[in-house]
């Protein structure tokens, strides 16, 4: 299969990076009436070229004047190799100075350094533009690119160039079509009998004619018509392709440079995102606390605000971690390179790459410098990891994860197996269901936190069987479904850390008991409540002979419902477990001769009001002992 690349050019204006792109792919990449008549390339300009083995490549011709650095920097971004173009006749100028600045901040760390318009000037003079090129270069990014002189018009040395962009694309990975699919837009324009295009390079993912897409930040749904890459219409594109995409269910009003075509649910427009960024050395001044930037990334152009963590001001030169909370919503994603400038004088101050695309607000601390290294530095798995480590849900499914850090849930699969198998994760299973994850050492954090809660619980309301279930879940298992929250207690049952009894959650140790000052009065209750019989006082009557406050009145009678002890019989009314036998054992005996018994036969068989009677029968029904035939106003013993 043949492998896809961008290739861009960066450099001083009239150096000849337009007329170079021409020679090397036959396609003036001047769009623009404006550019052909002034001989500047104000957008950006594409062209697709085939190398020798057969692997395409497209061409970015970037602009070079210094007041369009936004669409160089679009252009950039994302290119697999670039061509820093130099006039032979002139060498290094102030803007390709700062456009090497910027592809240092970009981390494009493979190049060329192509000396244009060699039929200018002899050998001896190339040999010296060489020798200043590379004390130039030295210490930068591309101290070690070749160097290779050329002629546009006579086309001496271009074979040589294509031959050497193989040599070293060759050596450059293939970029991955893996992840979901994005695609930054550049241009946006409609065609007669068309509709409306929209252009730019995949940044990931593939895309296929028919999908179903969405446009972010504005959230608007579309649908792919057609697909062209490089005037050749397509089926299905890939990461690092340039793309033009006919898209239904949108007019182009709605669109504009720098939005992104994306995955349907899978990218979240964001406010804020930290980032780490380095600042040049050769600014003359520091950087402050809520300074206002202009941040350049993909596409993109928008205003934001530096917030520092650990510090006032970032001095030239330095290397900081921080967040940048933007005007707008935009799309963005982890290690996604990205330049800041000043917005006036328009300078460019320094740049680097996303740690986290769509942050949370953090607090001015160490720990938050801490948290934002280690993310920076995470492989998939140390991703996963402290995604699961850091965030507010203890338990997060494959999708949530998915979702959190936009990445398939095939690579998350891979990574939480590995995580497993390291027994740094635990997988809870959950059915038919995906399963569910928890890091270790936060699970162990909880766990500690629950030992806690209920020790207290239980110290605190001794006679109650336990913490209640709905409470727990919603301090320790915030938004899982029942049956996810089942194999979390199973889980926990297992450890002997807890058991759920009932609507209740308790330490494994636990036993309500009454303490002595109480017990006496629990024992002069029951013996009453023994005498009373068919006829209780009410819980409230009951209670005042013993002397009970209302703290004390309530918590026994939980204490006393719950240990089995006594039955409820209505909101005020209850009776004694052994005078509940005893009225099972009569009516099972009248039953097994009768059949049935009616209300009146009870009555004169327990010589009670109906005060008592009716609730007494209805909790035998309650109790399946006795059922009630509807209708026919009697009641047998339940088979």
């Amino acid at each position: 299969m043949r492998k896809h690349y961008i290739v861009g050019t960066a450099g001083h204006i009239d150096h000849g990076k337009t007329t170079l792109s021409t020679a090397l792919t036959g396609i003036n990449t001047d769009r623009l009436k404006e550019e052909r008549e002034r001989n500047i390339s104000i957008e950006l300009g594409f062209a697709p070229f085939t190398l020798p083995n057969g692997d395409q490549v497209s061409l970015i011709d970037v602009p070079g004047h210094e007041k369009f650095i936004r669409h160089m920097v679009a252009g950039v971004v994302g290119i697999d190799l670039v061509l820093l173009i130099i006039a032979a006749d002139e060498g290094i100028m102030p803007q390709t100075k700062e456009h090497l600045q910027i592809l240092e901040l970009l981390g494009i760390e493979h190049g060329i350094i192509v000396l244009t318009k060699k039929d200018l000037v002899d050998e001896d003079f190339i040999e010296l533009v060489k020798e200043d090129i590379k004390e130039i270069l030295r210490g930068t990014i591309l101290k070690n690119a070749p160097i290779l002189a050329v002629s546009s018009t006579t086309h001496e040395g271009i074979d040589e160039l294509k031959l050497l962009i193989q040599e070293m694309l060759s050596q450059i990975p293939e970029r991955t079509s893996t992840g979901f699919f994005r695609m930054p837009i550049d241009r946006v324009f409609t065609l007669k009998g068309i509709g409306t295009v929209v252009t730019g390079t995949v940044y990931s993912g593939t895309i296929e004619v028919g999908q179903e897409l969405e446009i972010q930040p504005s959230n608007h749904k579309v649908r792919v018509r057609s697909l062209q890459v490089h005037s050749q219409s397509v089926d299905k594109a890939f990461a690092g392709q340039r793309v033009a995409i006919n898209l239904t269910g949108i007019e182009v009003e709605d669109l504009q440079r720098g939005d992104s075509v994306v995955t349907p649910g899978q990218w979240e427009p964001s406010q804020r995102v930290d980032v780490e960024l380095h600042l040049l050395n050769e600014i003359d001044f520091a950087l402050k606390q809520n300074s206002e930037v202009k941040i350049h990334i993909g596409t993109t152009e928008v205003m934001g605000t530096v917030l520092f963590y650990d510090r006032k001001e970032a001095l030239p030169g330095e290397t900081v971690y921080c967040q940048i909370k933007l005007e707008e919503p935009i799309i963005s994603s982890r290690k996604e390179r990205f330049i800041i400038r000043r917005p006036s004088p328009s300078t460019t101050i320094g740049g680097g790459s996303i740690i986290d695309p769509n942050a949370k607000k953090h607090k001015y601390r160490q720990e938050t410098i801490d948290l934002l290294k280690q993310k920076s530095k995470g492989t998939l798995d140390e991703l996963i990891l402290q995604q699961l480590q850091s965030s507010s849900q203890v338990f997060l499914t494959i999708q949530e994860l998915s979702t959190l850090l936009i990445l398939p849930k095939n690579e998350i699969e891979v990574g939480l197996s590995k995580l497993t198998k390291q027994l740094q994760i635990i997988e809870f299973q959950s059915g038919s269901q995906d399963p569910f994850y928890a890091a270790r050492t936060q699970l162990e954090k909880i766990e500690k936190q629950i030992v806690s809660t209920l020790e207290t619980y239980h110290k605190t309301y001794p006679l109650r069987l336990g913490y209640p279930k709905a409470e727990f879940m919603k301090q320790f298992m915030e938004k899982l479904k029942p049956k996810m929250a089942q194999n979390v207690f199973d889980y926990w049952g297992e450890k002997r850390l807890l058991m759920v009894k009932e609507e209740f959650v308790a330490l494994p140790t636990f036993k309500p008991q009454l303490p002595p000052t109480l017990q006496e009065k629990a024992n002069q209750l029951e013996q009453k409540l023994i005498e009373q019989g068919f006829t209780p006082d009410s819980w409230d009557d009951l209670t005042k002979e013993v002397k009970l406050n209302e703290k004390e009145k309530n918590e026994l009678y939980n204490f006393l419902l719950n240990q089995g002890k006594i039955l409820k019989l209505t909101d005020k009314m209850i009776i004694h477990q052994q005078t509940f036998e005893k009225l099972k054992a009569i009516i099972i005996d009248f039953l097994r001769k009768e059949q049935q018994i009616t209300i009146q036969q009870a009555k004169e068989l327990l010589n009670v009001s109906r005060k008592y009677l009716v609730p007494l029968m209805e909790l035998l029904d309650q109790e399946k002992v006795t059922v009630l035939r509807q209708g026919q106003n009697y009641r047998e013993l339940r088979k």
